[in-house]
């Protein structure tokens, strides 16, 4: 079995982001950063959270 390495978790989270991909897919991504217990950058948190925002208003 292979790992993906820490930083292409981030860099894949940082595209599916930019990309507007599902925010499903968007969380699972956060979950395993956040279960790896890496510290993601403030501004890339604050796009989640308004993609979650407006995933809820539509």
């Amino acid at each position: 079995m292979h790992t993906i390495s820490d930083d292409c978790l981030v860099d894949a989270l940082q595209k599916a982001v930019t990309f507007d991909l599902e925010i499903n897919f968007i969380c699972l991504l956060k979950e395993e950063i956040e279960r790896r217990e890496i510290v993601l950058d403030k501004e890339l948190l604050q796009q989640i959270k308004v993609r979650k925002e407006l995933e809820r208003a539509s």
